[in-house]
């Protein structure tokens, strides 16, 4: 498991995190408004710490909640399940948090090119939690740091 990590690009601030629990305590941003990606590039079903972890930030002060990756559309639907269950919308599509899900974004390049443009929220502030294995993670988060280096990117 890799430590998150803050990274400025020209538009944003993204924290980089695994899909942890203990992570989301105290985001960088503080209570502002931001969005939020949970990228899965393994295939397997999440674990008990990995649920907590996205429970948590349906409870986060986010606008939009992206899924990428493997059970991207289920893992969307169950974020719309807890946002109606703890009441941030009354019915699933009332919009609170915004979700998408993009289950065709599964290799780390794909991936690195979305997250680059901002995803389809406005906010300057990204949360991006992973699930990777192990030997996919320091190489992933290498081309990410340096696809987000101010001079690199741009959001239109």
């Amino acid at each position: 498991m890799f430590l998150p990590e803050l990274v400025r690009s020209n538009d944003c601030v993204y924290f980089i995190s695994p899909l942890h629990e203990r992570y989301l305590q105290g985001l960088p941003w503080e209570d502002q408004r931001f969005d939020a990606f949970i990228v899965v590039l393994e295939n397997r079903d999440l674990g008990e710490t990995e649920r907590n972890a996205v429970a948590r930030i349906t409870r986060l002060n986010n606008d939009w909640v992206e899924t990428c990756g493997y059970g991207a559309e289920q893992l969307h639907d169950q974020i719309d399940e807890i946002s109606v269950s703890i009441g941030r919308q009354e019915a699933i599509g009332d919009g609170n948090p915004m979700t998408a899900w993009h289950e065709d974004l599964v290799s780390p390049d794909d991936v690195i090119d979305y997250l680059a443009l901002g995803g389809l929220g406005s906010s300057d502030f990204k949360l991006v939690c992973l699930v990777a294995p192990d030997d996919q993670t320091r190489p992933l988060l290498e081309r990410l740091r340096e696809k987000l280096r101010p001079g690199t990117t741009s959001r239109s």
